[in-house]
């Protein structure tokens, strides 16, 4: 990658975040979920790097939770469980859920996706355009 197109792809990567989280709220905010179970296990060899990366995927997994929940219909109460392993080497990771959609809802938040994502797509061919094009003024001078 060029230094000079750095700027460029910095700005695509934090527009795909943003368009994909916008689909994502879309998207969860017409789902209903029933059950949900998460369990974890796993361990890196050393008990106090386990211990670290434990906590780690216990955040992790409540920044997940937290989201769902605020943008998602949660018809149950979640169960996650994270198991540290202080003398193995290994991860393990077991999710099972329940959801519902209605299938009507599927179509409309389809189309909708659709309709984000062009209009994500033109919304960058101008901006690139603008920043090429700003880009060459600055080196005429």
């Amino acid at each position: 990658m060029e230094l000079n197109n750095y700027p460029i792809k910095l700005n695509e990567w934090k527009e795909i975040l943003q368009s994909s989280s916008k689909l994502l709220s879309i998207i969860l905010s017409n789902i209903s979920i029933k059950k949900l179970k998460w369990k974890t296990a796993g361990g890196v060899g050393e008990a106090c790097v386990t211990g670290t990366v434990t906590g780690l995927v216990w955040s992790l997994k409540g920044i997940i939770l937290g989201q769902l929940v605020e943008k998602s219909n949660m018809r149950c109460e979640p169960s996650i469980y994270v198991e540290p392993y202080f003398q193995q080497t290994f991860f393990q990771t077991e999710l099972t859920c329940m959801i519902s959609f209605r299938i009507g809802k599927a179509i409309h938040v389809f189309f909708k996706g659709l309709r984000l994502i062009s209009q994500n797509k033109n919304k960058n061919n101008y901006r690139k355009r603008r920043i090429l094009k700003w880009k060459n003024i600055l080196f005429r001078a």
